[in-house]
C-alpha cells in the first residue's frame, strides 16, 4: 500500500497543470495527490496496526472471491474501452448494471433504477453545477 500510493504520488506530480489553472485552489493534480496521501496515512496505519487483520483476511479469500474480483477488474476496462464510443452516460449506467450484477444483485428495481440514479446525479452535477462536459459517445453522432 506504501510503495503503490507513493509511486501514485510521484506520478501524480507529472500531471502537466495549465497556466491557467496554477494559481486557482484545484487542478488536473489535486485529486491524485490527495489519493496518494490518504494512502500513505492508511498504508502507515496499516504498517503499525493492521498486519494480523490482513493475515486474517488472507486466510478467507476464496477461489469465488477471486474470480469476482477479476470479472470487476475486467468490467474496468471494459468500462474504460465503451467510454469513448457509448458516451458517459450509457457506458456508466451499463458498467453500474454489470457490476451489480458481478456482486449477486438481481432485484430489477435497483439493477436499472440505481444506476440510473447514481449516473443521472453525478451527470447533473458535473454538467449543470461544475459546466464539465461529458460526451455524449462517437455513436451516436
Amino acid at each position: 500500500m506504501l510503495v503503490i500510493s507513493l509511486g501514485y504520488g510521484i506520478a501524480a506530480l507529472g500531471i502537466p497543470v495549465l497556466p491557467a489553472d496554477a494559481l486557482e485552489p484545484m487542478s488536473a493534480r489535486t485529486l491524485p495527490l490527495v489519493l496518494s496521501a490518504l494512502g500513505l496515512l492508511l498504508g502507515v496505519a496499516l504498517w503499525f496496526n493492521g498486519l494480523e487483520v490482513e493475515r486474517d483476511v488472507l486466510e478467507r479469500i476464496t477461489p469465488a472471491a477471486g474470480i469476482r474480483a477479476a470479472g470487476l477488474l475486467g468490467l474496468c476496462a471494459m468500462y474504460g474501452l465503451a467510454l469513448e464510443p457509448l458516451g458517459f452516460v450509457v457506458a456508466s449506467c451499463g458498467a453500474v448494471t454489470a457490476g451489480l450484477l458481478l456482486m449477486g444483485e438481481r432485484r430489477p428495481l435497483l439493477l436499472f433504477g440505481l444506476p440510473i440514479l447514481v449516473v443521472g446525479l453525478v451527470w447533473l452535477v458535473l454538467e449543470g453545477l461544475l459546466e464539465v462536459h461529458l460526451a455524449w459517445g462517437s455513436l451516436w453522432h
